[in-house]
């Protein structure tokens, strides 16, 4: 599976925020609440695009379930299994995906066949959509960062 890194700048004065909301508020509450929103939010555009890209053969798809059909966000707290991932990073909070249903269609159909050509729509989705989405999760992050802080109550 190819990966494609992005740089992102301005996280350190976000961990220094963190850190100080950390210290005053459950960090459970601030991820659930305010990183695990904001991410996905953040995600919609490529989700968009994935329903867009994804394709689609009325003629000879005969179950009525498109690829499109099965698109969804997947946002969460990397757990244990995915700790063991490859692409576990040593820091990560919040885990966020956009994806289909799993099936020998949906591989075929991105990565291609003996006889199927490929036919890439996730990973041209998330590549067309990647910077609108680090707007999105940057302008989200700032104003979930301000509503907690009125609408959370401190550790006592």
């Amino acid at each position: 599976m190819a990966n494609k890194t992005f740089e992102v700048t301005g996280f350190d004065q976000l961990k220094e925020q963190m850190d100080v909301l950390f210290s005053f508020y459950r960090p459970e509450e601030v991820l659930k609440k305010g990183t695990v929103n904001s991410v996905r939010k953040a995600l919609r555009p490529v989700l968009d695009n994935v329903i867009a890209n994804a394709p689609y053969d009325e003629q000879t798809n005969k179950s009525g379930i498109h690829l499109r059909d099965t698109a969804k966000i997947t946002v969460r707290l990397p757990n244990e299994k995915d700790k063991q991932s490859s692409f576990y990073r040593e820091g990560d909070v919040v885990w966020g995906m956009v994806s289909v249903k799993k099936s020998a269609v949906s591989l075929s159909q991105e990565f291609g066949n003996a006889n199927t050509p490929a036919h890439p729509y996730l990973r041209i989705s998330m590549e067309t959509g990647a910077e609108e989405a680090l707007n999105i999760l940057k302008e989200q992050l700032a104003h979930q960062l301000k509503s907690f802080m009125k609408n959370v109550t401190p550790m006592v």
